[in-house]
């Protein structure tokens, strides 16, 4: 929640995709640091201890690394204290000149002041309100596709598909955070020139054409009867790595960065509240339905049913996400006041539609 809202307050516009993705570059990269001790404590007395006790030295030194951060600049203005904005834009806006800072402060200050009143009620105004709504069902569909699902249950699926040690089934999840990692590294090396609409569109389809291939081949594995590794292991386990690749490089790190850009400054917090609200709850839905999704839908249908997902989410991405590369935070929150407007704009864009 917080991470990529301050970054994307404090970063120059020009820069502002790739710091946000980094931020879940890092977190991926953390992952799958994880993924490698479980790994090499598989098989130890007292693993789990050993687990909890290594996540707790990040926990210390992100403690220590927040005590000398400033405050973002648009916090600031909106708390009154200028002056201060001013010293920490000078500092993240070098070496940029003076004259740039001042019509940057200059644009943070004006749209403070357009945005007065209870941070509830601003909540309300037409254009806000539009934006949370989108933001909430971007953020509900990170999850809605079936990513924490796969990631938690992947143990399972994997012996579903023919992985029957356990070891070499936790090492497949090595190779997921791994594919999660390279595919996020090249989102971030890439949002700021290619756009964020691009990969979310490129994202949505491809899931969605793989999810129903992965849902078919698993279940054609679990009907056949057949033990031990398959060409249909080979291909399930394929198709899981292509999902994780392009959930890595559009659902994953680019949903955080629009919702920390869509928001105006005064309600960014409770509006990245609400969509964070919606985010969680729903990998916890998703999650605690998977099995008994895969009992009652099968194993293929429980995929059926996530590829719908990402079906949806590709109309609703073409729609409605309007594309926010290199655009002051200021100039944002604004194109959500005319929808009707915004989804004639978002469809004059995509790449089929004549010009």
């Amino acid at each position: 929640l917080i991470s990529p809202m301050f970054i994307s307050e404090i970063a120059p516009p020009a820069f502002r995709g790739s710091l946000v993705t980094l931020s879940e570059v890092s977190l991926s990269l953390g992952v799958l640091l994880a993924y490698v001790a479980n790994f090499c404590l598989s098989g130890l007395p007292g693993q789990w201890r050993w687990m909890l006790a290594l996540g707790a030295v990040p926990g210390v030194l992100l403690t220590l690394r927040i005590l000398i951060l400033p405050e973002s600049p648009r916090y600031l203005v909106g708390k009154g204290r200028t002056e201060e904005a001013r010293r920490v834009l000078q500092k993240v806006m070098a070496p940029a000149t003076a004259k740039e800072t001042e019509q940057t402060l200059a644009e943070i200050v004006e749209r403070a002041k357009e945005e007065s009143g209870g941070s509830w009620s601003l909540l309300l105004k037409p254009a806000t309100l539009t934006a949370v709504v989108i933001g909430a069902v971007l953020a509900a569909l990170q999850h809605a596709v079936g990513i924490e699902s796969i990631i938690y249950h992947s143990p399972i699926i994997f012996e579903r598909a023919g992985v029957t040690s356990k070891r070499m089934a936790i090492l497949g999840t090595v190779g997921m955070g791994l594919i999660k990692l390279v595919f996020e590294t090249y989102a971030l090396l890439n949002v700021d020139r290619v756009g964020r609409r691009p990969l979310l569109l490129v994202g949505a389809s491809g899931m969605t054409a793989v999810l129903l291939a992965l849902g078919y081949t698993l279940r054609l594995k679990v009907l056949s009867g057949v033990p031990g590794f398959t060409r249909l292991t080979a291909a399930i386990l394929g198709f899981i790595g292509l999902y994780s690749a392009l959930h890595a490089i559009s659902f994953g790190p680019v949903t955080w960065l629009v919702l920390a850009e869509i928001f105006p400054a005064k309600v960014k917090g409770k509006a990245m509240g609400i969509a964070t609200t919606v985010n969680r709850c729903t990998s916890f839905i998703a999650a605690l339905t998977f099995l008994t999704m895969c009992d009652r839908l099968q194993w293929g249908g429980t995929f059926y049913v996530y590829a719908g997902f990402a079906a949806f989410a590709l109309v609703f991405f073409a729609l409605l996400v309007p594309e926010t590369t290199g655009m002051p935070l200021e100039e944002i929150t604004p194109l959500f006041a005319k929808p009707r407007k915004l989804v004639s704009t978002n469809i004059k864009a995509l790449p089929f539609v004549t010009k």
